[in-house]
C-alpha cells in the first residue's frame, strides 16, 4: 500500500519539475537572434510533453485510473505537442507564450486534482481496446486542442485591439511581447482550419462507432449535436471573415463562444 501510494506521488514529480523549468524559461527574453534561449525554450517544452505523455502511457498500461484522469492528461499532452510544433514552424507562437503558460498551469491543476482526488469514477480499461473508439477519442482531442490554441491566440487579437485604444501613457510593455493584431488573426484562422479537419474526422469516426454499437442506426446524442453546432459555427465564422473581412474583437468573441460550446459538449456531458 505504501509503495503504491509513493508511486502515485512520484510519477508526477519529474514532469512537474520539467514544467517548472519550461515556465521559468518562458519569462526570459526570447527573440529570433538569441538561438540559445529559443532552443532551451523548445527543448523544455518538448521535454514537458514527453514527461506527461509518459504518464498517459503509464495510466493506459496499468488500467488503474479513472477515465477522466486519462483524458485530461492526454488532452494536456496533445495541447503541449501542438504548441511545440506551432512554435517550431512559426516564431510568433513563441511570442504568445505568456498567454499559454497561465492556461497550462490551470489545466495541470485540474489534472492533479483528478489524479489525486477522483478515484471512484469509471476505469479506463476499454478506452484503447476498440479502434473506432480510439480514433474518435484522438481526433476529438486534436480538434479540441487546436481550438484551444486558436482561442488563446485570439486573446492576443482582443488584447492588442484594446491596447490600440489606450493613450500612449497607458500602453503596457506587455503588449509589445505579443504578435500584432494581423499576425494573431492569421494564426487564429489557421488553427481554426486545423480544428475543422479534426472535428470532421471526429464526427465521422463517432458516426461509425455509434453504428457499431447500435448495429441498426446512428444514435444522435448531446455531444454529437454540440460538436455539429460548433463545426457549423466555425465554418460560418470562416466564411464571414473571407467574404466580409471579420476581424478584431468579433473574431475573439466568435472563437471564444465556439470554445465554450465544445467544452460544454466534451466535458459537460458524461
Amino acid at each position: 500500500m505504501i509503495i503504491c501510494m509513493s508511486h502515485k506521488y512520484l510519477i508526477n514529480i519529474q514532469p512537474f519539475l520539467l514544467f517548472l523549468l519550461f515556465v521559468g524559461i518562458s519569462f526570459l527574453d526570447i527573440n529570433r537572434k538569441n538561438k540559445l534561449i529559443k532552443n532551451l525554450f523548445l527543448c523544455s517544452l518538448l521535454g514537458t510533453f514527453c514527461a506527461y505523455f509518459f504518464i498517459v502511457l503509464n495510466l493506459t498500461y496499468e488500467k488503474n485510473y479513472n477515465y477522466l484522469t486519462l483524458i485530461l492528461y492526454l488532452t494536456f499532452s496533445i495541447i503541449l505537442l501542438i504548441y511545440f510544433f506551432s512554435c517550431l514552424i512559426d516564431f510568433k507562437f513563441i511570442r504568445l507564450r505568456l498567454l499559454f503558460v497561465p492556461y497550462f498551469c490551470f489545466v495541470l491543476i485540474v489534472c492533479y486534482f483528478s489524479f489525486y482526488s477522483l478515484t471512484n469514477l469509471e476505469k479506463n480499461s476499454i478506452f484503447f481496446e476498440n479502434k473506432l473508439l480510439t480514433t474518435h477519442i484522438i481526433t476529438s482531442l486534436l480538434a479540441y486542442s487546436f481550438l484551444t490554441n486558436s482561442a488563446i491566440s485570439s486573446i492576443a487579437v482582443f488584447a492588442q485591439e484594446r491596447n490600440l485604444k489606450n493613450s500612449y501613457s497607458e500602453k503596457s510593455g506587455f503588449f509589445q511581447l505579443l504578435p500584432s493584431i494581423y499576425e494573431s488573426e492569421i494564426m487564429t484562422i489557421r488553427l481554426l482550419y486545423a480544428t475543422q479537419i479534426f472535428l470532421l474526422l471526429s464526427l465521422i469516426s463517432g458516426y461509425f462507432y455509434s453504428n457499431e454499437l447500435s448495429l441498426t442506426h446512428y444514435i444522435m446524442n448531446e455531444k454529437s449535436i454540440i460538436s455539429i453546432l460548433t463545426f457549423i459555427l466555425i465554418w460560418i465564422l470562416l466564411f464571414i471573415r473571407k467574404i466580409f473581412g471579420l476581424s478584431g474583437k468579433r473574431i475573439f468573441n466568435s472563437v471564444l463562444f465556439s470554445y465554450l460550446l465544445i467544452n460544454f459538449g466534451y466535458f459537460g456531458y458524461k
